[in-house]
């Protein structure tokens, strides 16, 4: 059976071995995304490889992860990122449709992250933190909410990411383009 990351990353490599030389660098993303430190719901790191049940590639198709949901939620990768941060908004993608499809998120779609959420989700990010260090694995970037708080409802995520500041910032920002209670189909990332 072929899964979904595998139909749309072989055209995408196969094109890229005829790109000009300055776009053969986005061909590092599969690899990145795979070998990109992530953390799963437990908080339990898992290094250099893809986690249980995580796809290998984009989650995208005709099987949406909410078909009953108000419409697909659409993250815009900022020109000039890198490979490592297009990589970054992937894993984003890829772990909250996954979440979506699992049922972690909110119910009622998009919530405010006023108030107590807001004070919830800065708590879990410094006991993540800190858990982390403890370990012996610090976080290189900032701790990220894997899918932001606004889509889960609560301040403690089913997972953590690692991820620059500006991809960081990037994600929160762009939720904004969404009301309060949207229900999203898909996560989808544009580049």
């Amino acid at each position: 059976m072929t899964r979904i990351g595998d139909e749309v990353f072989r055209p995408i490599m196969r094109a890229l071995d005829d790109a000009p030389v300055h776009l053969r660098g986005v061909g590092d993303v599969p690899r990145l995304l795979k070998r990109q430190q992530r953390r799963n719901q437990d908080g339990v790191a898992d290094i250099d490889r893809t986690p249980d049940g995580m796809p290998d590639g984009p989650v995208h198709g005709p099987d949406l992860p909410n078909p009953g949901g108000d419409g697909p939620v659409e993250f815009h990768v900022p020109e000039g990122a890198s490979p490592a941060e297009i990589a970054q908004f992937h894993d984003y993608v890829n772990r909250s449709n996954q979440y979506l499809a699992d049922g972690s998120l909110s119910g009622s779609g998009r919530v405010s992250t006023a108030g107590e959420i807001s004070r919830e989700a800065r708590r879990e990010a410094r006991l993540e933190r800190a858990r982390a260090l403890a370990d012996g694995n610090p976080y290189q970037g900032i701790v990220a909410h894997v899918p932001d708080s606004t889509w889960v409802g609560q301040g403690k995520p089913p997972g953590w990411g690692d991820y620059t500041s500006r991809v960081n910032s990037s994600l929160a920002g762009q939720v904004n383009r969404y009301p309060v209670g949207h229900n999203p189909t898909i996560f989808i990332v544009r580049e």
